[in-house]
């Protein structure tokens, strides 16, 4: 199965903020119910979020070109949770 980069993303960030810091929470957590449906799937019939070798793999990307795509999603997706999107973001 693959895993969009922006879904793989959501995923870490929630597990980090649900008190889960490591990635290697992910495959004990992968069919939970709760986090399924803060990514949209289904919980009961959804299919399984990615695995820890997937989260290792995406936070071990090698390269600036790699790290900076990384941060273009990570702001694509925070943009992408507002409505509309705001012009400027104040850090």
């Amino acid at each position: 199965m693959r895993h969009g980069l922006a879904e793989m993303i959501r995923y870490r960030m929630l597990l980090i903020v649900a008190g889960y810091p490591d990635g290697n929470d992910c495959d004990a957590l992968k069919s939970d119910p709760a986090f399924k449906m803060a990514l949209g799937r289904p919980p009961e019939s959804g299919a399984d979020l990615c695995s820890q070798p997937t989260i290792s793999r995406l936070e071990n990307l090698p390269g600036p070109t790699a790290l900076k795509r990384m941060m273009a999603a990570m702001i694509a997706v925070f943009c992408d949770s507002f409505d509309p999107v705001p012009r400027r973001i104040l850090l």
